[in-house]
């Protein structure tokens, strides 16, 4: 099953259009390894680097998505 995740964090005044553009596209992982394997990885090194300087916390929080239940349509 593939896994979505969801990123908060505060822009810093002035940053919003930049982090706006890193924000661009959607990522959905296979699993925990693969997101794993995407952070270690030298483009996701440098995406966090240049985001910690761009927002007021020390990282983005990270929230794994569960699916919804199916709802049966009457």
């Amino acid at each position: 099953m593939t896994k979505t995740l969801y990123a908060e964090f505060t822009v810093k005044p002035g940053a919003e259009e930049r982090v706006a553009q890193m924000m661009r596209g959607l990522t959905v992982y296979r699993d925990e390894a693969a997101f794993q394997e995407h952070i270690a990885a030298d483009y996701g090194r440098e995406f966090n680097r240049e985001l910690v300087d761009l927002i007021e916390e020390d990282g983005s929080q990270l929230s794994w998505l569960e699916p919804l239940p199916a709802v049966p349509v009457a």
